[in-house]
């Protein structure tokens, strides 16, 4: 098992070839607008028997200590993770294990600090996602045909959901940042999915949402459904920033992606 946590990082790319497995990139940034720490952290545990925890965590902006709430609750789902499957759980009941454990963590911290996370289980083939607020999972194929887009728990993506709002005027909404759950409140509640199977080539994406706030799904999916997963990530990310700094919504910028089958040149 090797498990590996990424947290208030200035700037990381880090892109891994997991035998048996495919390709895996790790990016994370500060927003480009601040010099305080990257509240945002990134987690990913290749277990046994090829299966796989991937996640990331957003401290919530506008309350204290984003980026040891965010840190916290990613070392909670690892650990208890590591522990669970230990003693012969499941993956998914062990990751909801984890997300129960990250909630009392962040809570213990006692400072009013919150965090939103987005994680998904890989495991003989299939993926599963799991979310708390606004950060968010993409699954989708070469082709760029969507298998899984989760729903931001926000009142702007109820909005859109309810074909109230539209997808383009969702991301310039005065109210987008708002989300009605996080990590670090006793009223948590965690979302997933059924189970999709994985296709080689299929995409597996997990970001916070200054990726989403600042490029469109159809954008971010084209960008990254063939090609070198490496390279896609850093037009991606360097697209996002500049559009931070450019009338976008500077945030700091996290995401894993992984790719079915394909070795990434590091």
């Amino acid at each position: 098992m090797k498990t590996t946590l990424y947290a208030r990082e200035i700037e990381v790319l880090k892109a891994l070839r997991w035998r048996g497995m495919g390709s895996l990139v790790v990016y994370s940034a500060r927003s480009p607008s601040k010099t305080t720490d990257n509240e945002d952290s990134a987690l990913t545990a290749r277990l046994n028997k090829g299966r796989a925890i991937l996640a990331v965590a957003d401290g919530v902006g506008g309350q204290p200590d984003g980026d040891q709430a965010s840190a916290a609750a990613l070392e909670a789902v690892a650990e208890t993770g590591v522990e669970q499957i230990k003693a012969g759980n499941s993956l998914a009941g062990s990751l909801i294990t984890g997300l129960d454990r990250a909630n009392e963590s962040v809570l213990a911290l006692g400072n009013g600090s919150a965090t939103t996370l987005a994680a998904v289980t890989i495991e003989k083939g299939l993926v599963r996602a799991f979310h708390v607020g606004d950060s968010g999972v993409l699954v989708f194929d070469s082709k760029g045909e969507l298998k899984l887009e989760t729903m931001p728990h926000a009142p702007v993506a109820y909005g859109v959901a309810a074909g109230l709002i539209g997808p383009d005027e969702a991301m310039t909404h005065a109210d987008r940042h708002f989300v009605s759950n996080v990590v670090g409140d006793e009223d948590m509640h965690t979302t997933f999915s059924t189970t999709y199977e994985l296709q080689p080539d299929d995409v597996v994406l997990i970001a916070s949402d200054g990726l989403f706030d600042n490029v469109p799904v159809p954008e971010i999916v084209t960008s990254l459904r063939k090609g070198d997963l490496r390279g896609s990530i850093k037009k991606l990310t360097a697209r996002c920033r500049e559009t931070m700094t450019t009338g976008g919504h500077p945030d700091d910028l996290t995401l894993v992606a992984f790719r079915v089958g394909e070795p990434s040149s590091a």
